[in-house]
């Protein structure tokens, strides 16, 4: 190392630096040879950058992800999961700081840490390497840690914000008995994600995490019901919801199951969920094959709770969108850059709607003369094979509307773009084409302008 450039000044830490190092410590866990001294270097810089305060001024949700201490969240929990009697690090130094990840101001530290700590529950246990605790234990302490300020207090007048007074452990026990209406929900979302992946991992903590995951779930679906009925924002959902996918698909289908009954009466949370499973469906390509297996479960459990219908279409802002969002679509990420290239994509892997006919049948019962739920089968149509879509579709679109066409008119984003792809006279039987012109007549009659265009493609 004496003909390299000197590491820069730890009190002039910038981005660059900490970005460097995470990546030297990404290279090391994926067994790419990098000196020892690169890695103490690595260290000291994502020590410092972590240990330097926060900036308070900014709100918690910020987002700059070439943040330094961003760095060393990502960074931190690779060390950790590298260091072994071949590579002599200060273990006690790591472990030192990370409740500084967990605990950190900002979310997007926390969330990084907790995505980031999977690298630390892969690795073998080192509790003969020393006689403090294992790696393993050392990060559950920490990730444990970050549920201290999840409990909000009263209205302080002079800071203009609740209080956080400090929530101690042990948490299995204190967690259940912090008021629904206290719970702040985007800091359970770390613990959740990081205990979810050590409880189905192999690690000697992964039967104390599956008794922190269990208490973290229930306050979650407490919490999401309790935000979404107060209209406030959890911009980091879909993090919990992908905890809930991956047990289920691990085996455990209860939390999954639990959320879908607990927001079978709150239609801004039953959308906000479906909608994030969607989400993750659309763009994640190696979960997509499993769409099946998960929305049978969450949809038979969301159908089950809601019955009839009738209470869900009480809420008139969300019911109807939580009703349409029952029939699992590919749903874009208001980030995407192209969107036409996604849903290309995530159609070619999409269920097919046969798969779920029985509960389809099910959920017309109850989504009937229901614009959303019309554009919903639209947007799952475009994945099956046009045969389908101008046969089962078309008919399935008949019963949805139920002759009420005055109440589908206008109200419509996606199915008489749909109804027009569908369109050919010679591709199509005769009855299809009796009931593709019996839809678009009955909208057209009914005053939909865009129907009345599709009426001119057959003149």
């Amino acid at each position: 190392m004496d003909d390299e450039p000197p590491a820069p000044a730890l009190n002039q830490l910038d981005s660059c630096a900490a970005v460097a190092a995470a990546a030297a410590v990404a290279h090391a866990y994926r067994r790419i040879d990098v000196p020892v001294d690169d890695l103490r270097w690595a260290t000291a810089v994502l020590i410092e950058a972590i240990t330097e305060p926060s900036r308070t001024e900014y709100v918690a949700s910020s987002f700059y992800s070439l943040g330094a201490d961003r760095s060393a969240a990502t960074g931190l929990p690779a060390l950790l999961a590298v260091a072994s009697d071949d590579i002599e690090l200060d273990g006690q130094e790591i472990i030192g700081v990370l409740d500084r990840c967990t605990t950190n101001h900002f979310y997007e530290v926390r969330i990084a840490f907790a995505q980031a700590v999977d690298q630390v529950w892969a690795a073998p246990c080192d509790a003969d390497q020393r006689s403090a605790p294992c790696r393993h234990e050392a990060a559950f302490n920490a990730v444990r840690a970050g549920l201290q300020d999840c409990r909000l207090g009263d209205w302080d007048p002079e800071t203009g914000a609740r209080a956080r007074p400090r929530l101690d452990g042990p948490y299995e026990q204190t967690l259940p008995e912090v008021e629904t209406e206290r719970l702040y929900l985007t800091k359970l979302i770390p613990p959740l994600v990081a205990a979810g992946a050590a409880s189905l991992s192999d690690s000697c903590v992964a039967d104390q995490a599956k008794g922190l995951v269990e208490v973290l779930l229930d306050a979650h679906a407490r919490a999401t019901d309790h935000w979404a009925r107060e209209g406030y924002e959890n911009r980091h959902s879909k993090d919990g919801a992908r905890v809930i996918v991956t047990l289920a698909l691990r085996g455990d289908t209860g939390p999954l199951k639990a959320h879908a009954q607990r927001f079978a009466a709150n239609g801004r949370a039953l959308y906000g969920f479906l909608r994030d499973l969607a989400v993750l469906f659309t763009y994640d390509d190696d979960l997509r094959p499993t769409l099946l297996d998960v929305w049978s479960v969450v949809m038979e459990a969301a159908l089950d709770a809601i019955g009839d219908g009738s209470e869900l279409r009480r809420d008139h802002h969300w019911g109807d969108d939580a009703l349409g969002a029952l029939l699992p679509a590919p749903e874009i990420d208001v980030s995407d850059a192209d969107i036409d290239a996604t849903l290309a994509r995530a159609r070619e892997g999409w269920l097919h709607p046969d798969t779920i006919a029985d509960l389809a049948v099910r959920w017309m019962r109850i989504a009937r003369q229901e614009p959303k739920a019309l554009d919903a089968l639209a947007k799952l149509g475009k994945c099956a094979p046009l045969e389908w879509q101008r046969d089962t579709g078309l008919t399935w679109a008949e019963q949805l509307t139920d002759g009420n066409y005055r109440a589908i008119a206008n109200k419509c984003w996606y199915l008489t773009d749909w109804l027009k792809t569908l369109h050919s006279r010679d591709a199509m039987l005769p009855d299809q084409i009796t009931r593709w012109r019996r839809l678009v007549d009955g909208l057209a009659a009914a005053g939909d302008d865009r129907a009345a265009g599709l009426q001119r493609i057959e003149e």
